[in-house]
């Protein structure tokens, strides 16, 4: 970086306009790559791919839809195989669904490999 910026005693928020560009720019340049610039540029800020699956989850999963469910990957996982079952309901940490027999589980966003209608 410029020793000049280092050295001089900027007041807080000097650069508030130029950031604000720099980020509508990368943004924009994101967006025109499709999903995959948009989750490049997420990664590039520090979110974790778990971190973004997550937040893709709560936004588009509701009750009733088909979710497949992975093999158990955690230690206290409630269930013992993958399988495909349907959301009964969304909180906070975790996701419940049922599978085709009617067992309830209360899994990890984790633990969903993939959601549809």
């Amino acid at each position: 970086m410029d020793t000049r910026l280092l050295n001089s005693d900027l007041p807080q928020g000097a650069l508030d306009n130029m950031l604000d560009n720099a980020v509508s720019l990368l943004t924009t340049n994101a967006k025109r790559k499709g999903l995959k610039g948009e989750v490049e540029l997420i990664r590039k800020a520090g979110y974790s791919d778990d971190q973004i699956w997550e937040t893709v989850l709560r936004s588009q999963l509701k009750p009733g839809m088909e979710v497949d469910v992975t093999d158990p990957c955690l230690n206290d996982s409630p269930h013992s195989n993958s399988f495909t079952g349907n959301v009964l309901a969304l909180f906070p940490n975790y996701v419940r669904v049922v599978d085709m027999e009617d067992n309830a589980f209360d899994l990890e966003f984790e633990e969903i490999a993939k959601f549809g209608n």
